[in-house]
């Protein structure tokens, strides 16, 4: 989801950015490939054929017997870490630690297990993937003197109940050492150099409070209740208001995430995407728009400006994220942002009975002293940076134009104007004008001429 909302008068510092495959930012056109949600771990499935004395064929390639053992041994370490995790049974969890394990990582496991005990989990596992394992470094090695150490290629399968129709799944740099015939958890602390990290969720910040309803499910910190309720209450009417305009083929569920600190929320959405002008990001792990599927989906809140949003603001905000969710599956990356950014404000805005002159100042200030826009803004108009008032002023306009839409051509043809444009990745101004003409009637440079007048008319007339 390439979502991206900046500061402005209205919405006190209300900031929407999308996130793609863990750990990749989508926004300010910097924005990876759309990838389809991992399958499971290989389950060792073992074929026919002639192969080297020792070894197997396994999925078209040779594999020693040695390999797959270890990697059923360790499955099974998974599995049993898996559930300790999940049922708080710290008895268990000490069986799966090597005597040399990472300082902290005991106590770090503990402490998860007990944050999560309130959260409605209907999935939890590790689960090893057909990925290259990684290269464990020599020191590593060196320091454990165990008779194998091994960096295996994990992620953590997880969904919370409520919220999330499927699993999804986030990586682990997990270390496992093998003394005899046992393995044993070693540490899943970043391998820095070596490509593999950890990611970290909100029961790795302290211990999780749950606020639950009909249309998802809010986590948070002790400390926070009444930050809860409050986005718990938004949103049972936020999700209904997108369903009004989208319509109902999306999930209508939602899982929010208060986090509580700054390294919590960098954690969540990445340094890029955290600074203090940030009020709210949505993240999605993996994307199969032939399926029109999102997993992972979560709209990441920041309590640094939270207590900034009124009742009002805030409703715009949610409902401006909670539009990139429904229509994630149906986007393109590198899909053209005026097109997304200003279809979610416009539904943010939605019933709120906002002036031009009101919701975009830096607009009404342009078609005052300049006259209307020739033009619409371009992906790098909306990057995050310290011109603030670039990224304002494309959000405004975005707006305004697909306000402009709608009120001349009907929601329904705004809607399926989304659709197509959101649809097409990097198109041309030639397929643009095919899909604009299709579903609007003009071309793009027609309908930017109209939107001039339109905006002049609002900005005089109030």
């Amino acid at each position: 989801m390439r979502a991206t909302e900046v500061t402005r008068g209205l919405l006190a510092a209300a900031v929407a950015v999308g996130v793609v495959a863990s750990a990749l930012v989508l926004g300010g056109g910097a924005v990876p490939s759309t990838t389809a949600e991992p399958g499971p771990a290989s389950s060792g499935t073992v074929t026919s054929g002639t192969v080297a004395p020792g070894t197997v064929a396994e999925l078209g390639r040779a594999v020693p017997r040695a390999d797959l053992q270890r990697t059923a041994d360790v499955q099974r370490l998974l599995g049993v870490w898996a559930s300790a995790v999940r049922t708080d049974d710290t008895t268990a969890l000490a069986t799966v630690l090597d005597p040399a394990a990472d300082v902290g990582f005991g106590a770090a496991e503990t402490a998860r297990a007990a944050n999560l005990a309130g959260v409605p989990l209907s999935d939890w596992g590790y689960e090893i993937t057909a990925d290259p394992a990684a290269v464990v470094p020599p020191d590593v090695v060196q320091r454990l003197g165990a008779d194998e150490v091994w960096a295996p290629p994990v992620v953590l399968r997880y969904a919370v109940a409520g919220a999330d129709a499927t699993s999804t799944r986030k990586p682990v740099g997990l270390v496992v050492a093998r003394r005899g015939d046992t393995w044993r958890l070693v540490g899943d602390a970043d391998l820095a150099g070596y490509g593999r990290t950890t990611w970290r969720g909100p029961w790795d910040f302290g211990p999780v409070l749950v606020r639950s309803s009909a249309q998802g499910v809010v986590l948070g910190h002790p400390g926070q209740e009444a930050d809860l309720d409050r986005l718990a209450a938004e949103l049972a009417t936020a999700v209904p208001a997108v369903t009004s305009l989208w319509g109902p083929d999306w999930s209508q569920k939602v899982l929010v995430v208060l986090a509580g600190t700054q390294p919590e929320l960098e954690a969540l959405v990445g340094s890029a995407f955290s600074g203090v002008g940030v009020a709210a990001v949505t993240t999605a792990d993996a994307v199969d728009r032939a399926a029109r599927t999102a997993t992972g989906v979560r709209v990441v809140v920041n309590p640094a400006t939270l207590d900034q949003l009124t009742a009002a603001t805030l409703r715009i905000v949610l409902r401006h994220e909670l539009t990139h969710v429904a229509a994630r599956p149906v986007t393109a990356d590198q899909a053209p942002l005026w097109m997304l950014e200003g279809f979610a404000d416009y539904s943010g805005y939605r019933g709120s009975g906002t002036s031009t002159d009101r919701g975009a100042p830096a607009v009404a200030a342009l078609v005052g002293a300049n006259g209307p826009p020739d033009s619409l803004p371009t992906d790098a108009d909306f990057a995050p940076s310290d011109e603030t008032s670039r990224a304002e002023l494309a959000y405004q306009l975005a707006w305004t134009f697909t306000s402009f839409l709608a009120d001349t051509r009907g929601e329904d043809a705004l809607l399926a104007a989304y659709r197509a444009v959101a649809a097409q990745p990097s198109p041309t101004p030639a397929q643009l004008d095919a899909e604009l003409t299709t579903s609007l009637g003009a071309t793009q440079a027609q309908l930017v001429t109209e939107w001039g007048r339109w905006l002049v008319a609002r900005v005089d007339g109030g």
